[in-house]
């Protein structure tokens, strides 16, 4: 009975909250503006990433290709080929980030933030999914 005394007592002085005069302002894309030397080098980073991700992705998305039969390790590097690829078009958005601030815009930057959430998460997924597949063949390697 005391503990039913407690919990009246809490909801007798229940009170709403009037959202009238809230005023949100949402923030898409903070912007990350560098200045100085970093202004140069920035760019010219997001430039060689995305340069040498495109010549190193495409690479092996070649010989992927041109095997034609694939293992189930081939086809988890095939995977992570293609998330990493998606995040690399995100570079160039970046790079003019780094120099001018986000200046292209809300949807832009919500699918430049999806593109990244979907390469981190695609990529330790499919890591886990190789690392247990490695496991595994060598425990099935070991009972032959």
């Amino acid at each position: 009975m005391a503990n039913h005394a407690v919990l009246v007592g809490l909801f007798e002085s229940n009170k709403t909250f009037d959202y009238d005069d809230y005023d949100y302002e949402e923030v898409v894309c903070p912007s990350s503006t560098v200045s100085g030397a970093l202004a140069v080098f920035m760019p010219l980073l997001y430039s060689l990433g995305f340069l040498w991700g495109l010549l190193g992705n495409g690479l092996v998305l070649a010989i992927l290709w041109l095997k034609r039969k694939l293992s189930v390790m081939d086809i988890f590097i095939l995977l992570l080929s293609l998330t990493d690829s998606l995040l690399l078009f995100t570079l160039p958005l970046w790079a003019v980030d780094a120099v001018k601030g986000w200046i292209m815009g809300a949807k832009l930057c919500k699918l430049s933030g999806v593109l990244f959430e979907i390469n981190l998460y695609c990529g330790i997924f499919t890591l886990a999914c190789l690392s247990v597949d490695f496991c595994l063949s060598i425990v099935r390697g070991g009972l032959r």
